[in-house]
């Protein structure tokens, strides 16, 4: 069946040119609108509001940190911290306060039992706190879980810096008697009883790519 036959008047519309004639029709036509549609327009409409419901709390959940489970980690770009965070400073807090990331720092593979290693979640005062890792001015290396790159490597332990074995050459000019009845000393290129050289210092206090700081934080509740 065309729109056509199921519409008043055949599906035209009313004119404007006859006011009492159009307001007439323009009614029937709303009152026939309502009759037939009312019930599919109402349900797209809850459809529609519950989906606005769960994006919104969907987007909520985001902004809140939900999505991210306790014990994630994000770089955080102030100097305030976003609600339910903690910065990775070494800091003791209160296991009470949060119990869960309490929890998943026992579970982790990531406590050190002695707090020795800064960079492990420790025991705080072994009754009722415990300390974040301390990633303040590290640079992040992702596990190497048996790939054999960075091999007997524990999942959270910090190493110390290193530079890569290699060798420089290095030409030794020295003087050198003359040898063959003359008495005239000659300046030699890499001739025998040469002398140990060491290069004037260079450098910085540390070896490092160019980098940019960020706030490394952890969800915590």
């Amino acid at each position: 069946m065309s729109f056509t036959e199921i519409t008043p008047y055949g599906g035209q519309f009313p004119s404007s040119d006859d006011p009492a004639s159009f307001d007439l029709r323009a009614r029937e036509l709303m009152s026939w609108l309502v009759a037939n549609f009312a019930p599919e327009v109402a349900a797209l409409s809850v459809e529609l509001a519950t989906a606005l419901d769960g994006a919104s709390s969907v987007l909520e959940a985001i902004a809140g940190g939900a999505m991210l489970p306790i014990g994630g980690e994000i770089f955080w770009t102030g100097t305030t911290l976003p609600d339910g965070f903690l910065e990775e400073n070494g800091g003791a807090h209160e296991r009470a306060l949060y119990p869960r990331l309490w929890a998943h720092a026992q579970a982790s593979g990531m406590f050190d039992p002695t707090g020795d290693d800064p960079a492990m979640f420790g025991p705080g005062d072994g009754s009722t706190t415990f300390t974040l890792p301390d990633a303040r001015a590290e640079f992040l290396r992702v596990w190497d879980h048996g790939r054999g790159v960075d091999a007997g490597r524990a999942l959270g332990s910090s190493q110390a810096e290193a530079l890569g074995a290699h060798t420089h050459d290095l030409t030794v000019r020295s003087w050198q008697r003359n040898t063959d009845g003359g008495t005239t000393d000659r300046f030699d290129l890499n001739s025998g009883g040469g002398s140990t050289v060491t290069t004037s210092e260079t450098g910085g206090e540390e070896t490092r790519p160019r980098n940019v700081a960020r706030m490394l934080i952890i969800r915590a509740r």
